[in-house]
C-alpha cells in the first residue's frame, strides 16, 4: 500500500518533475519535501542518512516516504497516509489536509490501487 501512495503522492505533488519547487521553494522534489521532513526523517532513522539536496533525487525522496510512512503510519489507511504526508504526524487530524486528501483521491479514480491478487504477483 505504501509504494501505491507514493505514486499517487508523486503525480499529484510534482507530476514526476524532481525539479519542481513548491511551498515559496521550501518544498522541493517529486515527493515536495521540506528540510523539516528530512531532519525528521533522519531523526527516525538514527542518524543523518539524506541531506538537503536529496530532495532532488526520485528513489532517495522514496525512501524518505517510505521511512516517514513506517514510523508515522502504522496502522493508517490510504486517505490517513495521504494526510500525514500533507500535515505532518497528526494531519490526518487536521482540517487543513482536507484538499490535499480530495486530489489524491481524484488521482486515485484515474490510477485505481491495485486489487489484493494484483499486491500478490
Amino acid at each position: 500500500m505504501i509504494e501505491y501512495v507514493i505514486i499517487i503522492l508523486i503525480m499529484v505533488e510534482s507530476g514526476g518533475n524532481p525539479n519542481t519547487p513548491g511551498d515559496g521553494g521550501n518544498a522541493i522534489g517529486v515527493l515536495q519535501i521540506t528540510p523539516i521532513m528530512v531532519d525528521d526523517v533522519n531523526r527516525i532513522a538514527g542518524y543523518p542518512v539524506f541531506s538537503y539536496n536529496d530532495r532532488y533525487d526520485v528513489e532517495a525522496s522514496k525512501e524518505m516516504a517510505r521511512i516517514y510512512f513506517t514510523h508515522y503510519g502504522q496502522g493508517k489507511t490510504r486517505q490517513q497516509l495521504y494526510r500525514l504526508w500533507s500535515g505532518g504526524p497528526d494531519g490526518d487530524r487536521q482540517e487543513c489536509t482536507l484538499d490535499d486528501l480530495r486530489k489524491c483521491l481524484e488521482m486515485e479514480s484515474y490510477n485505481p490501487p491495485p486489487t489484493d491478487q494484483e499486491t500478490e504477483k
